[in-house]
């Protein structure tokens, strides 16, 4: 790391957790959590575990799903358990990654139509108004690339 931005870097790690908005600390605290939980189970390093979460997260759109079901109307127990199912499944599908070989440019062939069907519905339900029904099929597709 270059000597500049040590400093910065330091101060930004040791404040991150007073700095951070509740939800966005939460949500950091869960990742990391998630993170090394993979790397354990799947018997691989962080960087590798991180590498295939945020790849999955990215090929998947995962960021703007969470997006849309922070759209849903209320907090109610639907809108937190669509959410907590898209960490889940997250979870769930990059397990999967590390335990085979290939790598995530193999898997993303592999479910080349799915991901696709994905993101289109994305798209649909990302001009409409926010719904539980979509935001459910979506869910449901997501678990069948677990």
């Amino acid at each position: 790391m270059n000597l500049v931005y040590q400093p910065g870097a330091r101060e930004l790690r040791a404040n991150l957790t007073h700095w951070l908005p509740t939800t966005a600390n939460t949500n950091w605290q869960l990742t990391t959590q998630t993170l090394v939980d993979l790397a354990q189970s799947a018997q691989t390093g962080l960087e590798q575990a991180a590498r295939a979460y945020f790849g999955v997260d990215a090929e998947l759109g995962l960021t703007a799903w969470r997006a849309e079901i922070n759209r849903l109307p209320t907090e109610t127990l639907w809108q937190t358990q669509a959410r907590d199912d898209v960490y889940s499944i997250a979870s769930q599908i990059t397990q999967g990654l590390l335990s085979r070989s290939g790598g995530l440019a193999a898997w993303s062939a592999l479910h080349g139509t799915a991901i696709e069907r994905l993101r289109k519905l994305l798209q649909n339900i990302s001009h409409q108004s926010p719904d539980l029904a979509p935001v459910s099929v979506a869910l449901r597709e997501l678990r069948h690339l677990a």
